[in-house]
Formats: C-alpha cells, structure tokens, sequence
C-alpha cells in the first residue's frame, strides 16, 4: 500500500512538474514577445483584453502548480520518513 501511495504521488509530482515548466516556457516566450513589440515603433501595439485575459489565467495556473509541487513534495516526505 505504501509503494502505490508514494507511486501515485510521484506521478503527481512529476506531472505537476512538466506543467509547470512548459507554463514557464511559455511565459517567458510571451515576455519576450512583448519586450520585442515594445523594442519596435512599427510592430508596437498594445495586448488587448484578451490577451491581457489570457496572460492573467496563466499566473494563475503558475501559482497553482507552484503550490500543488509544494503539497506533492510535503507528502512525499512524509511517506519517505514513514519508511
């Protein structure tokens, strides 16, 4: 029983992991988009509310997984010092 608790939240760490960093990815792809409108008079424009919408929901799935990774961790410790 033990084995599959930590098993499953292993998977769950690692899963919460590769989210995390291809949400990472894609933020920083976005940052530096915007730094590269910003840079160019001609290709200057503001995001609009969509894209403003979009960057929002994002850092709020960021935020998530950040905290999920902290849970994930938390209780594998625990099974770990179970042992």
């Amino acid at each position: 029983m033990q084995y599959e608790t930590f098993n499953n939240l292993f998977l769950g760490f690692v899963f919460c992991r590769s989210l995390h960093s291809q949400l990472s990815t894609v933020t920083q792809q976005m940052t530096s988009l915007q730094k590269h409108f910003e840079g160019d008079p001609d290709a200057s424009r503001s995001f609009s509310e969509e894209e403003s919408r979009s960057t929002e929901q994002l850092m709020q799935i960021i935020k998530y997984l950040r905290r999920e990774k902290e849970i994930l961790t938390s209780k594998i410790d625990v099974v770990q010092v179970g042992k």
